[in-house]
């Protein structure tokens, strides 16, 4: 087992190593509510959504900041989505207002109130949705695809460059463990 992580930081195009960082726990939580939804339960879909909700919320404030907005320390999510949409180059995730809205709705009714909610609709509506809004953010806000966010983008090691695509891999079908064995013993 890993218990450390070395990231050696460099200097990157268009994205500070905060941010990225910032995206790829976010991105984390977004994998993870997609591994809820792999083959779910009502349950495991209401607490899908929570995480979905939690990688959107994050994703909007990491966007703010690195846009240099200013935002409430706390701000109640449709303010929050409104400051993302009021910057021009988030013009597009206007057409999505009020399905993220609707996304925090249900939400919220899950969270506060133990309701919960349509899996058909977390799994048609809701997940696509939470994807198309962090594709946009992350390639308007930050000049990445969201399925390339990784901490592995802040690794700049010749060595390491080599054999960070198997380690990929293998961390898809098998699981972060396996991966990190191999640059283990790639290294």
């Amino acid at each position: 087992m890993v218990d450390l992580i070395v990231i050696f930081w460099v200097a990157l195009s268009n994205t500070d190593h905060l941010s990225i960082l910032r995206l790829a726990n976010v991105k984390g939580t977004y994998d993870h509510a997609l591994r809820l939804l792999e083959n779910p339960t009502p349950l495991d879909g209401a607490i899908s959504l929570v995480l979905l909700d939690n990688a959107l919320e994050a994703v909007f404030k990491i966007a703010l900041d690195k846009n240099g907005s200013k935002v409430k320390e706390d701000p109640k999510f449709p303010e929050l989505l409104a400051c993302v949409l009021n910057i021009e180059s988030f013009a597009e995730l206007r057409k999505y207002k009020l399905s993220l809205l609707t996304l925090r709705r249900a939400r919220n009714g899950f969270q506060h109130h133990g309701l919960i909610p349509d899996l058909n609709t977390i799994l048609n509506e809701y997940r696509p949705l939470t994807e198309q809004t962090l594709n946009e953010v992350s390639s308007r806000g930050f000049g990445l695809e969201w399925k390339d966010v990784s901490l592995s983008l802040l690794i700049r090691d010749e060595n390491s460059e080599d054999t960070l695509p198997e380690g990929r891999k293998i961390v898809q079908r098998r699981g972060f463990h396996h991966g990190s064995c191999l640059s283990d013993l790639h290294s």
